[in-house]
């Protein structure tokens, strides 16, 4: 990750110009709460793709890991509390 990093900063330099311009830029949000609600629904709908099909394969709820047995259920949301309540 480094080195492609490197790489592509050696090949493609940024100026000054460009940096100012970028911060320049709107955001997608207006202030920083919404920015936050935007993040997290952004990841809660990502973390859906990913546990469905982990809890499609489970044969029961009692041998399945909490997380899974969420997502089998179509839940999909694992706080770190509640992994443990199961």
């Amino acid at each position: 990750m480094l080195f492609i990093s490197i790489y592509s900063l050696i090949k493609n330099p940024v100026t000054a110009q460009e940096v100012q311009a970028a911060a320049a830029l709107p955001g997608a949000t207006p202030n920083w709460l919404l920015s936050a609600v935007n993040y997290a629904s952004y990841n809660i709908v990502i973390s859906i793709g990913v546990l469905t099909p982990m809890g499609a394969y489970t044969p029961d709820k009692k041998s399945c890991w909490p997380a899974r047995c969420w997502a089998r259920q179509g839940w999909a949301l694992a706080s770190p509390p509640s992994i443990f309540a199961c």
